[in-house]
């Protein structure tokens, strides 16, 4: 059977790329395995610890991990992001600055060895790149669609002694993205039981998972757990007792979801009339209870964001940088909605085109392009000067989709101009004890509720 009577097998995101040279290299059989549930599994978890670990390098590139082996998991990262900034022509040189921009986890002197004696390397003999190191040019690359994938499967997955060093750190962080499950459960069903303690504990100082007791009983828990049906009932149920300060939390959460789940500190303080010393504290005891986690905007102030349903916006564009925060952007530029729409129907941003619509004095426009870019929704089109192409491989097209879905239910649900002031006026605690008291007693509430569960 030859390459074409076999594409129909190949998963959907590997069909654009079926003609590409360097993935008709790859074999039928490799290429089918792509979807595996295995490596979707591995490919999520991978992506949740790198978060945790760039959160946990941000403030002090020279600190040290106590325990556990992430070695893997930042090579996989430096790949992926070397494979999605990359592009045929591209400077080697600006491309591994770029890279390290977005993998700092190290000095620079480190990162420049692992990238030049490991990662290019693995790219190169793995038959994912070509580059032309007397110019310092990429001159070739397999769609990112493909090679992301690829790289996991070969690069971890097919390797054995490296796939056993994580995999109980795949096993509990999959176990426990629905909802918060009993510790010795876990480790019950460990998979290499000697480093359960140590792949537990390593998980738990890059904060993607916690610990918490109840009446005598340890749970496990992800650091974004409210997904799944069981957690959702769970919180539902507990936010809803008689008690005003948990109901202006429910308050809160359901303008949040109106919102697409992403709201900035600035937004919260106009809801609740609070200035942002008071919402501070709030965020960061949202942030540890697991209601939602505290994330930048793209102008690095400080947000909430959790899943919501219907869209991918706050979990699974892990191939984009931050996106859900350009629903903060277009809640305060007015003509974003309008700009969005025509670069999703179009699949390009014309500066001059969209200027002349939306925005004669050119600072919306400015405004969307910037954060599109930065998101990496954008390229520029090497041909035409004021002329981005939407990308065509990280999923920008379906990123929009859902960024003006929501803005359209935003739209509708809170007016137009998208007024939020005062919506929680005197809803939340100015209390910095009250508003802990009341998170540990919801956080309390919680898993008693799935302890007793446990327990039927």
């Amino acid at each position: 059977m030859g390459w074409n009577d076999m594409s129909q097998d190949l998963p959907h995101f590997v069909k654009p790329y079926e003609e590409h040279p360097l993935v008709r290299k790859i074999g039928q059989t490799e290429l089918s395995q792509l979807d595996d549930k295995l490596l979707n599994d591995i490919i999520q978890a991978e992506d949740l610890i790198y978060r945790g670990l760039r959160e946990y390098y941000k403030a002090d590139k020279e600190k040290r991990l106590n325990s556990g082996n992430f070695g893997s998991s930042v090579q996989i990262a430096r790949a992926w992001a070397f494979s999605d900034l990359a592009y045929p022509g591209c400077n080697l040189g600006e491309l591994i600055e770029k890279v390290y921009n977005v993998t700092k986890t190290t000095n620079k002197t480190q990162y420049y060895k692992h990238m030049n004696g490991s990662v290019i390397p693995r790219l190169i003999s793995n038959g994912f790149a070509s580059i032309d190191f007397d110019k310092g040019v990429v001159t070739d690359l397999m769609p990112y669609a493909v090679l992301s994938k690829l790289y996991v499967k070969r690069e971890l997955l097919n390797k054995k002694m490296l796939f056993d060093q994580q995999v109980n750190q795949f096993t509990i962080l999959n176990g426990v993205q629905n909802c918060p499950m009993l510790k010795n459960d876990l480790e019950a069903t460990a998979k290499n039981p000697a480093f359960f303690t140590r792949d537990h504990n390593a998980l738990e100082e890059i904060d993607v998972i916690r610990s918490r007791e109840v009446k005598g009983r340890t749970f496990t828990l992800s650091k974004a757990y409210l997904t799944g049906d069981r957690t959702l009932e769970a919180w539902n149920t507990i936010l809803e007792y008689d008690d005003k300060r948990r109901g202006g939390l429910k308050q809160l959460f359901d303008i949040i979801g109106h919102l697409g789940g992403c709201v900035s500190q600035s937004e919260i303080s106009l809801l609740t009339s609070r200035n942002a010393r008071q919402i501070g504290p709030l965020m960061r005891h949202i942030d540890k209870l697991g209601l939602a986690q505290k994330v930048q905007t793209l102008e690095l102030d400080d947000a909430l964001s959790r899943p919501t349903s219907g869209t991918r916006l706050n979990s699974n564009y892990s191939k984009l940088n931050n996106g859900q925060s350009i629903l903060i952007m277009a809640r305060s530029v007015p003509e974003a909605y309008g700009i969005l729409v025509r670069v999703a129907r179009e699949g390009l941003f014309n500066q001059d085109e969209l200027t002349s619509e939306f925005d004669p004095d050119g600072s919306s426009v400015n405004k969307v392009r910037n954060s599109l870019q930065n998101i990496g929704v954008l390229i520029e089109d090497d041909k035409e000067d004021g002329i981005w192409r939407v990308a065509q491989d990280n999923e920008s097209e379906e990123f929009l989709e859902d960024v003006i879905k929501v803005l359209s239910h935003t739209r509708s649900i809170l007016g137009e101009n998208i007024d939020i002031s005062k919506k929680l006026e005197n809803a939340i605690p100015d209390d910095e004890k009250e508003i802990r008291q009341t998170c540990k007693a919801i956080e309390t509430d919680l898993l008693d509720f799935f302890d007793q569960e446990e327990r039927k």
